[in-house]
């Protein structure tokens, strides 16, 4: 609801509408109310809002801060409309339905300030290429439900009138199947099998501007998007013709608990403009090496299984490009049972999550990443295995390393803290000399392990020595960061705040 007096005073608007040229709508009753709830809720807030506008207009020229809206060109006004409804793209991951509300609802609130802010938003097509259609929940709202989501779709596919469309899906209406030559980004978060057979029919006709497609299963109960909760599709759905036949600009690609789609030869083989995928299933066979080996493009790669296959790839399997690597559930076992016969060289960036078992094994992964790998995130991990910290230990470019909800063996910070001697004897030597930060977010740090943290807190609360003639120190300093103190038993946490409070500054909460 602020969204409007946000964009207003980051020009400079004075609270006085009417003395900028800003002339309510008298006519729409809609509108009305809509304002009186805006007042309702700035009054409330007008002390920090009256705080934000004297910070941003410190930033800015003075004559900026005077200018009047009123004098503004459309074009400006509707480049200021586009940057304050504008939210983040979030390609990287799944948008859920509650968090694409409020970027779905912006063009409709600038729109209700004034007359003047209507005329213009309602002409820029740009405002509304988001659509959100979320999924029915009470049944005896139906109606009045479709006859409202009819409504919202003629408003926004007409003003959108001929830009590149984004939908955010948990219902499919027929009226976007029209549009289907506009599509940039389809994204389907749905459930049962007769809407994901609509779903799918309805990208197997060509897609020019496609450059995203998410689809994912996603049940009642499931609380977390990387679930594996698979849908038990028929065998053989009622197909026209294969998915996605001809998505020429198709870059970015994520299924999720929809196995008929991973494994439909013609849908994910050879894609060459296709730079990132993310498959998440219950089991990964070994067609998930036909499907690698025919896009080596890829420079981003999600996988997740409960069952990887036994069996390698029939020949070593090539990723040249590939820089970021996420492992969910026992999907790491591809990397454990088959990295003699995998290439990726320029890896440097690691993610695992929820591994229901210790993780035993990866050395040769950690050996070879030794000299690319930059970043470390261990979520929800089971445990790591002492072989598997000391080739960690190996990791000399490594900047930062985050584990959340982890179990985590001393040896780790055992390791960390000890600052060695070289073979020349000169030079001091640390395990992850580059690391800059080191977070532990609701991990259990044991008596014994959190005595090991003060002792790396000691060694690498400063920076490191310099030696001879260089200018470059031995280490980077560390910074700790903590989700909770109550990881950490007091008074270990008490010496560890101090010592970075000499050495660096307040540590993180």
């Amino acid at each position: 609801m602020l969204l409007a007096a946000q964009v207003a005073n980051r020009v400079g608007v004075q609270p006085n509408s009417e003395a900028n040229g800003l002339q309510p709508e008298n006519d729409d009753s809609t509108t009305k109310d809509l304002q009186v709830q805006q007042l309702g809720h700035l009054s409330l807030n007008e002390q920090p809002i009256h705080s934000q506008d004297t910070a941003q207009k410190g930033t800015i020229t003075p004559f900026i801060g005077r200018c009047s809206i009123s004098i503004l060109p459309d074009e400006l006004l509707v480049e200021i409309l586009t940057y304050g409804t504008a939210g983040p793209d979030g390609y990287q991951q799944l948008d859920l339905i509650e968090a694409s509300t409020d970027r779905a609802r912006a063009p409709f609130i600038v729109s209700a300030v004034c007359t003047r802010w209507r005329s213009a938003a309602t002409a820029a097509s740009r405002l509304w290429h988001y659509i959100l259609v979320p999924r029915l929940y009470v049944s005896n709202d139906r109606d009045q439900w479709q006859e409202r989501t009819l409504c919202y779709l003629e408003a926004v596919l007409t003003r959108s009138r001929e830009v590149p469309i984004d939908l955010i899906l948990q219902f499919l209406d027929k009226a976007l199947i029209a549009h289907r030559s506009r599509w940039r980004r389809f994204v389907a978060v749905i459930s049962g099998s007769s809407m994901v057979q609509a779903t799918l029919n309805c990208l197997t006709a060509p897609t020019p501007r496609l450059r995203t497609v998410q689809l994912a299963h996603q049940t009642d109960t499931t609380a977390w998007m990387w679930n594996i909760t698979p849908l038990r599709l028929p065998e053989k759905l009622q197909m026209d013709s294969p998915i996605l036949p001809d998505a020429p600009s198709l870059v970015f690609c994520t299924v999720i608990n929809i196995p008929w789609v991973l494994w439909q030869a013609p849908t994910l083989r050879v894609r060459p403009t296709m730079t990132s995928l993310e498959l998440v299933e219950e089991v990964l066979d070994s067609r998930i090496w036909d499907i690698l080996r025919d896009n080596p493009q890829i420079d981003w790669l999600v996988l997740g299984a409960q069952i990887v296959p036994d069996v390698p790839p029939a020949q070593p399997l090539e990723l040249p490009n590939l820089k970021t690597l996420r492992m969910v559930n026992s999907a790491h076992m591809l990397f454990i049972l088959h990295f003699a016969h995998l290439r990726m060289p320029k890896v440097d960036e690691l993610t695992l999550i929820y591994t229901p078992t210790t993780i035993v094994g990866l050395e040769p992964f950690f050996r070879s990443t030794r000299n690319t790998l930059v970043f470390l995130d261990f979520r929800d991990l089971n445990g790591l295995s002492e072989a598997d910290v000391s080739a960690m230990a190996a990791l000399t470019k490594l900047e930062d390393a985050q584990f959340c909800g982890c179990r985590l063996p001393n040896a780790l910070f055992v390791r960390l803290a000890q600052v060695e001697r070289s073979e020349m004897g000169d030079l001091h030597e640390v395990m992850w000399p580059r690391l800059q930060t080191l977070g532990l977010y609701t991990t259990t740090v044991e008596d014994v392990a959190a005595g090991s943290l003060v002792d790396l807190a000691r060694a690498r609360a400063r920076q490191g020595p310099f030696e001879g003639q260089s200018n470059t120190p031995r280490w980077s300093r560390l910074k700790l960061e903590f989700g909770e103190h109550k990881d950490v038993p007091s008074e270990q946490m008490d010496e560890i705040v101090r010592i970075m409070n000499e050495g660096w500054g307040d540590p993180s909460t």
